[in-house]
């Protein structure tokens, strides 16, 4: 699987889209971005779920964090992954003409999140709110766009485009949880961690193996076994 780099300079949106042709933007946008934007999502949710109660506290106060904000932050901040997929998936529907089947998608998420609400609500309290709201919101309105997706586009190799991903993420959890090192320490060796599983895996292309040699510094690059930079 190759996951191309996104241009800065191109942001994807409808009117960016439609210069590409239709093949191009069933390989480019609908299946290959959302896995570069998933690459970032995914380790920014697991550092935040980790250092949910440092964050919590140094920018509400104890008592805002004694009171369970803590857990909420770690559920809230899932919902970043399945985001960044409905955001361009709904760009690829527009793209394809498909704008009128997307207000009865975004109906159904909204009837969900209220019918959510009202049951989990009175439950879980703010719990089943960051739930309802974020997580299970996206999901559901995912469900809708997939179906348009695969009929109006094609197929999407949802499994075989993230597998890699989430393996990765594995293993960088592991410097963060076991072992109690301090965070200046165990952040960084994460990272490098999630990237080196990434390459070892396969996860990136000749061409994204070139930027990233460019972007890292030397002893990374060296330890990635990435190519010299230009």
């Amino acid at each position: 699987m190759y996951v191309p780099l996104v241009d800065s300079e191109q942001p994807f949106t409808p009117a960016t889209i439609t210069r590409h042709t239709a093949n191009e933007v069933e390989a480019r946008v609908a299946v290959e971005e959302p896995a570069w934007l998933i690459l970032f999502a995914l380790p920014v949710a697991l550092l935040t779920t980790r250092y949910a109660g440092p964050i919590v506290l140094a920018f509400g106060g104890r008592e805002f964090a004694e009171h369970g904000s803590t857990l909420a932050l770690q559920i809230l901040i899932w919902f970043l992954p399945f985001s960044f997929i409905n955001s361009l998936v709904h760009y690829v529907l527009i793209a394809v003409n498909q704008q009128h089947a997307l207000t009865r998608a975004f109906i159904i998420g909204v009837l969900f999140n209220l019918v959510a609400n009202l049951l989990l609500i009175p439950r879980s309290s703010f719990y089943g709110a960051a739930a309802a709201t974020t997580i299970l919101s996206e999901i559901v309105l995912l469900l809708p766009f997939y179906a348009l997706l695969r009929r109006h586009v094609g197929h999407i190799p949802w499994l075989s485009l993230f597998w890699r991903l989430i393996v990765a993420l594995a293993a960088m959890a592991l410097p963060l949880w076991p072992g109690g090192l301090p965070f200046w320490l165990a952040i960084p060796l994460a990272g490098l961690v999630y990237l080196a599983a990434l390459v070892a895996l396969g996860a990136f292309g000749p061409d994204d193996r070139a930027v990233l040699a460019q972007l890292l510094p030397g002893p990374a690059r060296r330890a990635l076994r990435l190519p010299a930079a230009m």
